[in-house]
């Protein structure tokens, strides 16, 4: 049975401002970090740490066919801990 629906979901605001960026700041940065146009990118950042789940998030990209694999980039920006070593 479990909770009820609405028991199961907590927002929690950003604590990051959005920042708008134009249409040639986007493909600039994309430019600087060698991203191809076209591309989807899936941003991390923070600490990276168990706790934030990277070798999850790893794992579950690999699984992806190959088709799909070569259209997205991952970008996991911020610190590495020292006691976090992925494996």
């Amino acid at each position: 049975r479990g909770m009820p629906e609405a028991d199961k979901v907590c927002y929690l605001p950003d604590p990051v401002p959005a920042n708008e960026a134009s249409p040639a700041q986007v493909a600039a940065l994309r430019a600087r970090l060698g991203i191809e146009p076209g591309r989807r990118v899936l941003l991390q950042f923070g600490h990276l740490t168990p706790r934030k789940g990277c070798e999850p998030l790893l794992a579950a990209l690999a699984q992806l066919p190959e088709e799909i694999g070569r259209t997205l980039c991952l970008v996991l920006a911020g610190p590495l801990r020292r006691a976090y070593a992925p494996h």
